[in-house]
């Protein structure tokens, strides 16, 4: 079996929940089959596991027409049998061979709110269009979880939904699993954002101007965020709450420097409006730190009781919580203790074994069809 994969986000220089996801399954596949062939497409170099059965594909042309129409070129050019597509927003010409695709977000109203600017509305509008043809010519689909697979129902048949997909989870990198970090001894709380106001940001910094005053204490602030136009946007915000130098914004560190910063914080805040996955939960969790997220979706599912649950509109809610874990060492470790436990069910192997399976499915349908053409 000759399988392509979309290894395009791994291409993009900033990290994000599809470039992970992709890049994690490829080597976990390369782990555990050593005999059917990858072909890896992607418009510019990567890195690929060093194996005679991984190949990688650079497709050429100009930027807007790379994905969309040089990929199905080359992807019919290497007779691939099945083509796994990374998110559903993909090539509109892509009609063959088998396809698999992945589904992430998809609530694009919520990922793209479209009144806060042309590009989010643009971005939206893109995403609408690819996702409806390739949602049409996908053979098999993958969700990441239950709350994504409820979303799917909304644009799939029932008869399809029941024969042709299935929930798969993600799971921590391992390098979040290494526990060997030393304790920084500084005294922060850590949290999330990107170009999307689904990170609910704005809680945070509220809740943490509340808990700031209300215990007159020295804990900080520390946020992640992949771009320098990202930490210059929230940087204007922080001026708004008179937070100054209580924050300290991380632009896109490594990986090693996130699991850093994991370890050593008092609490994990994650108050997103929406997730598909939420695999930042199961990453502060494998390092033992506490997290506080929102009380439904897939932050609610993955964290399968493992965390605080607020309500993600409410800045007391999260601002009780944050107070809750610095002032009772009990409750701290519980959410230690039990979320180590609650991430070590997931696994890239595990993730890679049942998409390897859903791949076997593809390709059986596909045999299918061409004995009854011959027949």
């Amino acid at each position: 079996m000759i399988i392509g994969i979309d290894a395009n986000s791994i291409t993009k220089k900033f990290q994000n929940g599809t470039k992970r996801y992709a890049n994690e399954l490829i080597y976990a596949l390369a782990k555990i089959d050593k005999k059917n062939t990858y072909i890896l497409f992607a418009s510019s170099k990567i890195r690929i596991p060093k194996q005679k059965n991984f190949k990688l594909v650079v497709f050429p042309g100009f930027p807007i027409l790379k994905k969309q129409l040089f990929l199905p070129i080359m992807v019919r050019k290497y007779k691939v049998d099945v083509f796994h597509t990374i998110d559903p927003y993909g090539s509109i010409f892509m009609r063959g061979p088998k396809i698999v695709t992945t589904v992430h977000d998809l609530d694009l109203g919520v990922v793209y709110p479209t009144f806060k600017s042309l590009t989010l509305f643009l971005k939206r509008v893109y995403s609408e269009i690819t996702r409806c043809f390739v949602f049409r010519n996908t053979d098999k689909f993958v969700a990441v979880s239950k709350t994504t697979l409820r979303d799917l129902a909304g644009y799939l048949t029932p008869e399809k939904i029941k024969k042709d997909t299935i929930t798969i989870y993600e799971a921590a990198s391992n390098i979040f699993k290494n526990r060997s970090f030393k304790k920084s001894g500084q005294k922060y709380f850590l949290c999330m954002g990107d170009f999307s106001p689904r990170k609910n940001l704005k809680i945070v910094f509220k809740a943490f101007t509340l808990f700031s005053r209300n215990l007159n204490n020295s804990y900080k602030l520390y946020v992640i965020v992949s771009t320098g136009h990202e930490a210059r946007r929230y940087k204007k915000i922080i001026g708004m709450y008179k937070l100054g130098s209580k924050v300290k914004i991380f632009v896109s560190p490594t990986d090693l420097k996130v699991a850093d910063l994991y370890h050593s914080a008092s609490a994990f805040l994650y108050p997103s409006f929406y997730e598909g996955f939420g695999l930042p939960i199961l990453e502060a969790m494998s390092l033992g730190c506490p997290v506080i997220t929102s009380n439904y979706g897939a932050m609610k599912e993955i964290s399968g009781g493992s965390s605080i649950l607020i309500d993600p509109k409410s800045e007391t809610e999260l601002e009780k919580a944050m107070v809750k874990i610095v002032s009772d060492p009990s409750i701290k470790n519980r959410l230690i203790k039990s979320g180590y436990s609650r991430s070590k069910l997931f696994s890239w192997q595990l993730t890679a074994k049942n998409v390897l399976e859903v791949y076997k499915s593809a390709y059986a349908k596909k045999l299918t069809r061409q004995e009854l053409n011959r027949s």
